[in-house]
């Protein structure tokens, strides 16, 4: 890669291009020091020539963003050559117009904050990389460490730019990766350019070359990536300083010293010294140790110091702003001979000293005589930090809310520490540091469901690293939860501190309380209960088009981890035309089912099963990922249909949480027969399983009000699993609307991977379009639903038993006339429907008989079961009497008896009515509808009749409350042949009669 390939890029097309090369200050107060010398052009083909004439002798750095002058005048800049005031500067951050890219810079030394080695600082990034699905990025050996970028198809404005940049920052801290904290947001970063040499060392001069290549990236892509991982890392985004001034270098810039905290304000330093006070009180009426030790070596380190310096020096007889300025840079430039080290604060020992015995009874009175290093320290008790801020979204807009302030007597220090106020013995006010770092609540999370409170708080923890955590609320009042809790999050107050800093974080919260309303948690996604909210794993969709961060329990976090975008939303558009063909209609039901389950509601059901069966290779489960990847990750948004996948727990939960997101199974062809039904008559219900605490009182329930479509695949039918249990009868499977997926042969294997392999790249972006879309247009949604659901029954003659498939059948329809309307599917919802009609109801009705429409069919289907545990008896005639045979005897109990000359067949009526009690049938209306008068008279003549079961025969034993059923009845006879097979070589004897076979 050329000097001019790497800039083009990494650099914008628009703005001025800005080289850098190091020199020393030939002349003047800084002289010998290193600075930069900046070169500014017009065209990155000028920039191009100036590196490679240059190259061969010097350093070159480029700036990473274009500025928007070549020079501005800054009126409190030092001029390096004169030393006077007011001076033109290139490279500041007022300056900075746009960025193409976003870097680290990965050093290596013997520094625990650097890496040891290139090869252990590029194997960390790959692990960071992979971690948080970032783009391969462009890595370039600098000569010892890595810069690594991120180009970006699109600039970004460099104010929006260090917004996002920001993020990239704490996400690296995060993840422990050791990027310099420095360079990450910083707008006037400069780098080294590729193809030039690190003479950094003369005697060993590094070239600088690429190691990897890398790929443009859409800005808007990079950004949605970026807040994927935040979110999921569980990061609070901490909005970076805003530039307020043009003369203002705030952040620094890695050409100069970094100052390390945060300086505090002259205020506070005359409120904790009287030293101080008392000088900057005297209007310049001092010697020179104490003007040179306080004024210049206190005052340059505070807020504005060498403005405050000025001020306080003004009424000294001998005053000038030049000389002033002089003795602030001779302060500045001071290097110890040994250390090489500058110039620090004042400590008070030295201040004392200055100010001679006359004024030591100030020192002697003061409350952190002895407790402090100097007038600085002391100043931190008195200068609180700014209160703290939270990125909240309003609208669509991301914007910075501020948070109370810790209340008193308790303070957050500006810079690091939490002290709080107090009186000692003597009655002096003295303030005691109870933790060395900042902490601080976000937010307050209620949860009303489960009548519980969580806090959630930051916490700055040693070596520059922040977390956020939660907080469960009654362990600010236990201090074994509370100590527990804190030092799993790394927080280790000194052992003696620990119940202050309990009352501190209760008093804070309690401050949080009276002036924020907590934000509510979810445990669930979907709507809210009065449909005007749809809720996401990132935010709150609002029917205005607004939208809010979302708050959800854990369980709701856990369960809905997979539900997340990826990639591009035009390239899954692209991907999902895979299925545009006619012979992939079952695929495009399935996939429109999953993409419109939020509407799914408006049927005024909470559930059906759509179910794929088919022989493998009929892309079932690739239908099912394509469905899943409307909300989330293809291959992780399903559940593993086995039990070792999932527990029956677990299905439940997951189906609470996704309350109005599809539910997608794959394989359930091992599904135990009694999960299988509990599936089936569970996902139509409204609600959750209702538990109970130890004292009996009904737990709190997690979820709402629940409408999903589950989707569901399996090598064998789910309608043959259910009937597999006769006890199930029908009741399970008019709630399946299933299809039998064919071998279409229309795309080869190798395309079905290849789209597979795209899909998982490009996901989740249609579900949040699809919501966003229906929300402010709910209600003629919902008419248009019941309106389908209305034409689809009189069209199909629907029965109450199969209002389930109409159902599906509308929200199939309309969900794709959205989706055409909005392009983001254009499967034809015409051709849909007729395949409904035409194929799908008559087949499904050919495999599911009506759920107890018939009642003979209830009474033969338990027949059926009954088959071996019914004694089969019939008359020999012989010359002097007749002689009663059994023709078949029973296995197992004895349940019912048919005697074949009287064509009548006795049935116990406590196992027909427990029989009917499994399969929700009403055995009185059973028997009462089969008793009444009809053509050919009663199929079953007595509904109530005393029977000795095993009358004749070796089991006769007592009388048995029976129905009989008349065999001879045309309705009977002419639904099947009863073959009786007699055993022993004889002839068999048939007749008509109910549908039943009988082996003796």
């Amino acid at each position: 890669m050329s000097p001019g390939d790497f800039l083009r890029a990494v650099w914008p097309s628009e703005g001025i291009y800005c080289l850098a090369t190091p020199f020393a200050i030939p002349n003047g107060p800084r002289k010998g020091q290193i600075t930069y010398s900046h070169k500014t052009f017009d065209t990155i083909a000028a920039a191009e020539t100036f590196v490679l004439n240059n190259r061969a002798n010097n350093d070159i750095f480029f700036a990473v963003h274009t500025l928007k002058e070549h020079t501005r005048w800054n009126p409190h800049k030092t001029n390096t050559k004169t030393g006077e005031i007011g001076a033109t500067e290139v490279r500041s951050h007022a300056n900075m117009k746009a960025s193409r890219s976003f870097f680290f810079d990965l050093d290596v030394g013997a520094d625990p904050s650097k890496y040891d080695s290139a090869e252990e600082a590029g194997l960390e990034l790959m692990r960071f990389c992979s971690v948080t699905n970032l783009p391969r990025p462009l890595v370039v050996l600098s000569g010892r460490g890595l810069h690594v970028y991120w180009p970006l198809a699109e600039a970004l404005d460099s104010e929006d730019w260090r917004v996002e940049a920001a993020k990239l920052k704490q996400l690296a801290r995060h993840h422990g990766l050791k990027a310099d904290p420095m360079r990450t947001t910083d707008t006037s970063s400069v780098l080294r350019v590729v193809g030039t040499v690190n003479y950094k060392n003369r005697a060993d001069p590094r070239s600088v070359k690429p190691l990897t290549s890398a790929s443009e990236t859409g800005a808007g892509i990079f950004v949605a990536m970026l807040d994927k991982a935040v979110i999921e890392a569980g990061i609070e985004i901490k909005a970076p300083l805003k530039l307020t001034t043009d003369d203002a270098d705030i952040l620094g810039s890695n050409m100069e010293r970094e100052f390390t905290g945060p300086p505090v304000t002259l205020w506070a330093v005359l409120d904790a010294c009287g030293q101080m006070r008392r000088l900057a009180l005297s209007k310049g009426q001092y010697g020179e140790p104490e003007w040179y030790n306080g004024v210049i070596g206190v005052g340059r380190f505070v807020e504005e110091g060498h403005r405050r310096v000025q001020q306080m020096s003004e009424g000294h007889p001998g005053y000038t702003r030049e000389a002033t300025e002089d003795k602030l840079k001779q302060h500045e430039s001071y290097r110890d001979g040994k250390t090489g080290k500058p110039l620090g604060p004042t400590s008070c020992a030295k201040l004392a000293e200055a100010c001679g015995a006359a004024h030591e009874d100030i020192c002697q009175a003061c409350p952190f005589w002895g407790k402090v290093h100097g007038p600085l320290g002391a100043a931190r008790f008195k200068d609180s930090a700014p209160p703290p801020t939270v990125i909240e979204m309003v609208g669509v807009t991301p914007v910075e809310v501020e948070l109370p302030k810790a209340p008193a007597p308790y303070m957050r220090q500006k810079g690091s520490g939490i002290s709080v106020r107090a009186k000692n013995a003597n009655g002096d006010e003295e303030y005691n540091v109870i933790y060395e770092h900042d902490l601080y609540p976000i937010r307050r999370l209620s949860n009303p469901h489960q009548g519980t409170e969580q806090q959630v708080w930051h916490a700055s923890l040693p070596r520059g690293d922040e977390k956020d955590f939660t907080l469960d609320a009654d362990m600010l009042y236990d201090p074994r939860k509370f100590t527990s809790a804190i030092s799993n999050q790394g927080i280790y107050p000194n052992r003696g501190h620990v119940l202050q800093l309990q009352e501190y974080m209760v008093a804070y919260i309690k401050q949080l309380q009276l002036l924020v309303d907590a934000d509510a948690q979810s445990n669930h996604l979907g709507w809210t209960d009065d449909y005007s909210k749809f809720v996401l794993p990132d935010k709150i969709l609002s029917v205005d088009g607004t939208a809010k961060t979302a708050q959800l329990s854990m369980g709701a976090q856990r369960a809905s981890l997979h539900v997340h975008k990826k990639g591009d939303l035009n390239r899954q558009v692209e991907l999902m035309d895979f299925f545009n063909r006619p012979q992939y209609l079952p695929n495009q039901f399935m996939i429109l089912a999953g993409l419109g389950t939020p509407i799914f509601y408006a049927t005024g059901h909470h559930g059906v099963i759509i179910n794929a069966s088919g022989d493998a290779g009929a892309s079932k489960s690739t239908t099912l990922y394509a469905a899943a990847s409307m909300w989330g990750q293809p291959e992780l948004y399903p559940i593993n249909g086995t039990n070792n996948g999932a527990t029956v727990r677990g299905r439940n939960e997951r189906v609470t949480v996704l309350a109005n997101l599809p539910v997608c199974v794959d394989e359930i062809t091992h599904l135990p027969v009694k999960d299988a039904i509990d599936l089936a008559m569970s996902i139509t219900q409204p609600g959750h399983r209702i538990r109970l605490q130890t004292d009996g009182v009904e737990r709190a329930s997690l979820g709402s009000y629940k409408a999903t479509i589950m989707l569901s695949t399996g090598n064998n039918s789910l309608h043959g699993l259910l009937s597999t249990d006769n006890a199930a009868g029908t009741a399970g499977s008019m709630r399946v609307f299933e299809i039998l997926f064919n071998k279409t042969r229309c795309h080869t294997k190798n395309e079905a991977d290849t789209f597979l392999h795209e899909l998982k790249q490009n996901y989740g972006h249609f579900g949040e379009l699809f919501v966003g879309y229906v929300m402010p247009q709910r209600m003629a949604i919902e008419a248009r639903m019941r309106e389908k659901v209305k034409l689809i029954d009189e069209e199909l003659g629907i029965q109450a038993s199969e209002r389930f498939w109409s159902a599906g059948i509308a929200e199939v329809l309309v969900t794709g006339e959205i989706a055409n309307s909005i392009g983001l599917l254009s499967y034809n919802p015409l051709e849909l429907k007729e395949w409904a009609y035409d194929v799908q109801v008559p087949h499904m009705r050919g495999v599911v008989r009506e759920e107890y429409s018939d009642p003979l069919s209830v009474v033969m289907d338990y027949l059926d079961a009954i088959s071996s545990n019914m004694v089969v008896m019939e008359k020999s005639k012989h010359a002097t009497m007749d002689i009663t045979n059994i023709q078949r005897k029973p296995t197992g109990a004895l349940l019912a008896h048919y005697d074949i000359d009287e064509r009548m067949l006795y049935v116990s009526r406590k196992a027909f009515k427990d029989h009917c009690a499994r399969i929700g049938a009403n055995s009185r209306k059973v028997l009462d509808d089969l008793n009444r008068s009809r053509e050919g008279g009663p199929v079953v003549p007595n509904t109530y009749i005393k029977r000795t079961l095993g009358a004749g025969t070796e089991y006769g034993k007592g009388q048995t409350w029976c129905f009989s059923i008349n065999t001879a009845h045309p309705e009977v006879s002419g639904k099947a042949e009863l073959k009786i097979h007699l055993g022993g070589g004889q002839s068999g004897v048939e007749m008509k009669a109910p549908t039943l076979t009988i082996v003796p």
